[in-house]
């Protein structure tokens, strides 16, 4: 906005500079520019005497934004003739506040008391990880005394664990944030049994007098003799019967006598007598919630002087300490400061408000909008901008900003309408900022005029047989029918608006309140042909290979997760049929030991119940599967997360099963960055698989709360986001989905609020498990939620330019629009706001009415069109779910891609239990048994090689030569790559090749070129990975597995696999010989490979020495071999399976130079160990 477009709203809060002034900035009013405008007018002098730039602090909610604002500014000033102050704005104070809070730490860092080299701990994950490691090592320090070891025990058990930890967590930080440097917890009032059971015994006696003459009822005489049992029990004071007995003088109060005093007083007071007994039982335990907050404290400020970090709040209460407590340094910022302007006033918190009010600065700007505040999670306390507006206002140092400049009048016009009434008689009312805001519907009006729409979506759709075949089958477990209809019908309700030229699908943003409806709508999108992405980190989470990985992880960890099991059975790893999964499912229902034990029946061919009619197929891809999971749960001990995940991918053909997808190469990306989260966690951690899991639970919930879109992140495509995520961005289609999900937690089960205390106990049945104030606390904290959750339906809505779209699933078949609980589902109360309560009175007349119709959408003066369009299933649908013929295939479609296919099935009777060997396990075994031992079972790291060890190159040469080789184009006509292609590909290696390995790195492809098996090659799947049992007679043999650099099968010929090996020969060397030594094993495992797994009746294995291409080394084998195959392998492998680990007979420097055992666990003298060569003297 230039200078020229100022309206007179934001002239006026531009040229108000002196004193304080609050600005009430509506959505997409331009406050931005008008922050921008100040800094420049100050800067420039224009209607004042200039301020140098770094006289002026500005403080923004987050990086994004100050990088923003700092831009515009240089642009600004660059464009009305000021370069040099142009210059000066990337040093100026323009920054978020704990980047403010940690320049003045860092500047007075003796004064504070820190040093003056900390770390911000940034990293969340990282900061809760430190967060649970202080929990952990409290609660180990109250157990270890004996005076609190009993309350401890039954503060536990009386709680949830979890639950409690982050409950105790979330006051820590919310305390803080509220300005207080060591939290403590108020104490629970005092218990009046005494008093209570008096108040009971008297209202007992009024109720049996009054229930005389009310008949004799069966309810009646119920009343009256609980009344009279607990005058009996009661009256002779003797001690108070156990709680079960209490609750039996509770009585049903149906009949109206029951209903009215004294009956009713004498029945809230048996309630309030059981809450207060459970209060006095637990009070002492309640009372060590004080003990555990402030050692929690202690351990973490320890945790983090160790680290050398301060995390947030350490930042801003150490700003807010000098400040306060030292004058001289206030004195010195606020000389400093002439100017000081606070962009989202409304995300403050306490603790924020305090550092703002102890620096002092007169010429105050805070921007904010009541409205925009969504961060309570946060700690943001929206009363704090309330209470700051209503005193300015009353000063007149408030101004407003109401001119919408984003969205268009007609959906300017709904929002106020509709939902204007919500936020009460304080709303301020968006104008647009064209016309009146006054949009007339012309009746009758074509529906499609309407620029808002409300797509009501049948629950029925995921009880009958219109979802479209297999479509819930391609995506993460947790997505119900009722996600899947909706993600459907919004995906065709964009397709049409693109279709018509609407709007591109660049053009289109949904919006969700959680991010496990994320990956469901970018699925049902690819699917009808429209590009999406998720921009969210949650959604990251929720995409199909990343969950299906997890879920393995998961399933690894613990046995009995049977959601990670169903999700593994149907993923890729496995790949069973939904016809199977349907099986299994009525087998878990109708047998004993759940999923687990029926996927175990259905693999041993055991029974005559569902399972039994699993085909001979899917029983053998179960086995498969369930085979490599039970031996991978076997190393779990000893394996890190990344390499569980590296292994069960190459088993599997995982990758190659993702890359066929309709993002492949996307998701490929995925999985490798998953993998390098799992290698991260294995660098910092040295706690094992269930605590990754538990660490990847963490960080998709934070992403899902705290994650940030970023603007123009996916140009041409659907972007599908959180709420959160999308707030500072506007798109011309705005849909808001999943408004039918019920959304609000159940909260924390310890509550804190001034001097009141309350605690939910484990069993939340009864009043008496909400201890002292833990009622009325968790309705305010529900009342909170609620008012934010409105709040952020209109940061979403506010989003949008030109259409607004809401959808949610509603169950026809019942009273929907009656649920008035607190955490009803949104679409209850949107319902109520924008439609006549008679359209929707009943589900047939619902059906009837919101089919396809044209509403008015009215109130405040302000009405708008809103077109209704209901989707259930049957002939007079409007939305049929039909899917675009032309739609790509997602991910792990079954269709064929016209490659063959290896296909290993395991043909035991009984599910595999063994451990999975890998060629190169094996190689490393008989190179050393003891060696492999020391890495593989107690997963000692190697040492670093000696001088002259050599090694260390030669394999990142050949990883780097497999990459080009498995990439490369084998073409008649290629060529090989460039200098610049081998490059990147080592540095993906992390090896920065010279000009010498350049040019043999280009020479291997150069050789593949002009070798006679090029034909072949270039038709050859590559990378192929591949499992197998080494006999399928054997319940207990081993898996093994491997991957192939290249394989053939054409009809009419010998399949031809080759294995590519870069090893160092010179001419003099026998090639046949140093095969038969050192690959035999290598080469009878791909033989028997191909031949159990594919038609091939032979198949040629071929050695091919990349340093002399022109003598491959070729032996060839039939199915007649297959027994003498196994009969080797199994050789080899019986060492292992044996767990017989003999030292080298040959030792040298080559194999030992980087061992761990060496130089103290084996029993190899140096000497040999030394030896340039194993025959070397």
């Amino acid at each position: 906005m230039s200078k020229l477009e100022l309206t007179a709203e934001q002239q006026l809060a531009v040229e108000r500079r002196e004193g304080a002034l609050l600005l009430a900035a509506g959505a997409g009013s331009g406050k931005t520019g008008v922050l921008v405008e100040r800094f420049v007018r100050d800067v420039t002098g224009r209607d004042s005497q200039p301020i140098a730039v770094d006289e002026i602090l500005a403080i923004t909610f987050t990086r994004a934004a100050a990088a923003e604002m700092r831009g515009r500014i240089r642009e600004r000033l660059t464009d009305r003739g000021h370069p040099e102050l142009a210059a000066q704005v990337e040093s100026a104070w323009l920054l978020t506040i704990d980047a403010f809070c940690a320049r003045i730490l860092r500047n007075d860092a003796v004064l504070a008391g820190v040093d003056p080299s900390f770390e911000v701990l940034e990293d969340e994950v990282a900061g809760l990880a430190l967060r649970h490691q202080a929990w952990d090592l409290t609660v180990a320090e109250l157990f270890a005394d004996p005076e609190r070891r009993d309350r401890l025990i039954g503060l536990l058990a009386a709680t949830d664990e979890d639950g409690l930890r982050e409950s105790v967590l979330s006051i820590y930080s919310r305390l803080r944030s509220a300005g207080h440097s060591e939290p403590r917890m108020p104490q629970p009032r005092e218990t009046d049994v005494a008093g209570v059971r008096e108040r009971v015994l008297e209202l007992a006696a009024l109720t049996l007098v009054a229930l005389e003459g009310e008949g004799e009822g069966k309810s009646v005489a119920a009343a009256r003799a609980k009344a009279a049992d607990c005058i009996e029990r009661l009256g002779d004071g003797s001690a108070l019967p156990v709680a079960s007995l209490i609750r039996d003088w509770l009585f049903d109060r149906r009949v109206e006598a029951l209903k009215q005093p004294p009956a009713s007083d004498f029945h809230d007071s048996i309630n309030k007598l059981l809450a207060e007994v459970a209060n006095q039982a637990m009070r002492d335990r309640v009372m060590l919630l004080d003990d555990l907050l402030a050692s929690f404290g202690e351990s973490y400020r320890a945790a983090k002087k160790r680290r050398g970090v301060l995390d947030y709040s350490d930042l801003e209460l150490g700003a807010r300490d000098l400040l306060r407590d030292h004058e001289p340094v206030a004195a010195f910022y606020r000389e400093k400061f002439r100017r000081v302007m606070i962009d989202e006033f409304q995300d403050t918190n306490a603790l924020q408000l305090q550092i703002f009010e102890a620096l002092g600065v007169e010429n105050l700007f805070m921007v904010g909008d009541e409205l925009q505040s969504i961060y309570g999670f946060r700690d943001a306390d929206i009363e704090l901008f309330r209470a700051r507006s209503e005193a300015h206002g009353r000063a007149g140092e408030r101004e407003i900003l109401s001119i919408n400049f984003r969205s268009d009048r007609e959906v300017v016009a709904f929002i106020n309408a509709g939902f204007g009434p919500m936020h009460g008689d304080s709303y301020q009312p968006l104008m647009p900022a064209t016309g009146e805001g006054i949009v007339e519907i012309d009746q009758p009006a074509a529906a499609s005029e309407a620029a808002t729409e409300l797509l009501l979506c049948d629950a029925a759709w995921g009880q009958s047989d219109a979802m479209p075949a297999g479509f819930k089958d391609r995506l993460p477990a947790g997505i119900d029918d009722d996600d899947a209809a909706e993600a459907l019908m919004i995906a065709q309700r964009i397709r049409e608006l693109c279709d018509a030229g609407e709007c591109e699908p660049g053009d289109v943003a949904i919006l969700v309140r959680q991010g496990a409806s994320i990956a469901g709508l970018v699925a049902a999108l690819q699917r009808a042909g429209l590009p999406a992405v998720a921009n969210s980190a949650r959604g990251w989470w929720e995409r199909p290979e990343v969950a299906d990985l997890i879920a393995y992880l998961r399933l690894l960890a613990n046995r009995e997760d049977e959601d990670a099991l169903f999700a593994v059975l149907a993923s890729p790893l496995i790949g069973v049929s939904p016809d199977t999964l349907a099986l299994l499912g009525y087998e878990a229902r109708g047998g004993e030991g759940g999923l687990d034990a029926a996927v175990a029946r259905a693999v041993s061919s055991e029974g005559e119940g569902p399972a039994a009619e699993i085909t001979d197929e899917q029983r053998q891809r179960l086995r498969r599967g369930i085979g490599i999971v039970a031996a991978e749960r076997n190393v779990v001990g000893w394996e890190g997360p990344g390499r569980l995940l590296e292994r069960v991918i190459a088993e599997t053909g995982f990758d190659a099963l993702v890359a066929r997808g309709a993002d492949g190469s996307s998701a490929l990306l995925r999985v490798r960055r998953l993998i390098r989260i799992a290698h991260q966690f294995e660098a910092r951690e040295s706690s094992g698989l269930r605590t990754f899991v538990d660490e990847l639970a963490r960080r998709a919930e934070i992403d899902d709360r705290v994650s940030d879109a970023p603007p123009g992140s996916a140009s041409g495509a659907v972007q599908v986001m959180t709420m959160h995520g999308s707030k500072g961005l506007q798109f011309p289609v705005v849909v808001l989905a999943a408004l039918g999900r019920k959304g609000m937690s159940a909260g924390p089960s310890v509550l804190v609020d001034g001097d009141r205390i309350g605690v939910r106990l484990r069993d939340d049945s009864a009043l008496s498990n909400r201890l002292f104030d833990f009622g009325e606390l968790d309705d305010e904290r529900k009342e909170r939620e609620l008012a934010e959750v409105k709040r952020l339906l209109h940061v979403a809505m506010t989003r949008a330019e030109r259409r607004l779209i809401l959808s949610g699933t509603v169950d026809l078949k019942r009273d929907w629009f009656k649920d008035q609980s607190v955490g009803r589902p949104p679409l209850v109360w949107i319902a109520g706001l924008l439609l006549d309560p008679e359209l929707y009175s009943g589900a047939d007349g619902c059906a009837e009415e919101l089919a396809d119709r044209l509403v008015e959408v009215s109130s405040g003066g302000w009405r708008a069109p809103l077109r209704v369009r209901l989707n259930r299933p049957g002939p007079d649908s409007q939305l049929s779910l039909a899917l675009i013929d032309s739609a790509p295939k997602l991910a792990y479609s079954a269709d064929s891609d016209g490659t063959p296919e290896i296909v290993l099935p395991a043909e035991s009777d009984q599910p595999v239990r063994a451990p999975t060997l890998s060629y190169s396990s094996l190689a490393t075994y008989k190179s050393c048994g003891y060696r492999w031992y020391l890495k593989h079972v107690l997963r000692l790291p190697d040492r670093d090689r000696p001088s002259g060890a050599g090694g260390g190159d030669a394999r990142a040469r050949g990883q780097v030569a497999h990459a080009l080789l498995e990439r490369a184009d084998l073409s008649a006509a290629a060529s090989a790559p460039s200098d610049d292609q081998i490059r990147a590909s080592a540095a993906a290696h992390d090896l920065e090749p010279d000009t010498a390995m350049i040019v043999r790195l280009r020479g291997y492809i150069e050789s593949i070129l002009a070798n006679p098996l090029r034909e072949r090659l270039e038709r050859a799947q590559r990378e192929i990975s591949f499992s197998l049992p080494l006999s399928v007679d054997t319940p207990s043999a081993p898996m093994l597995t491997g991957i192939i650099d290249a394989l053939d099968i054409s009809p009419g010929l010998p399949a031809l696999l080759v294995d590519y090996k870069t090893d160092a020969v010179r001419p003099s060397d026998d090639l046949e010989r140093k095969v038969a030594d050192n690959y035999a094993v290598q080469r009878a495992l791909y033989a028997l490979a191909v031949l159990r797994g594919s038609d091939a009746e032979q198949v040629d294995v071929v050695h091919l020495f990349l340093e002399r291409p022109d003598q491959p080394v070729t032996a060839s084998f039939s199915r007649a071999d297959v027994p003498a195959l196994e009969q080797q392998l199994s050789e080899a492998a019986a060492g292992l399976i044996a767990a017989e680990y003999p030292v080298a007979t040959e030792p040298w420097k080559g194999l030992c130079g980087d061992c761990p055992g060496r130089g103290g666990l084996c029993p190899v003298p140096p000497e040999l160990a030394d030896r340039d060569s194993p025959s070397a003297q």
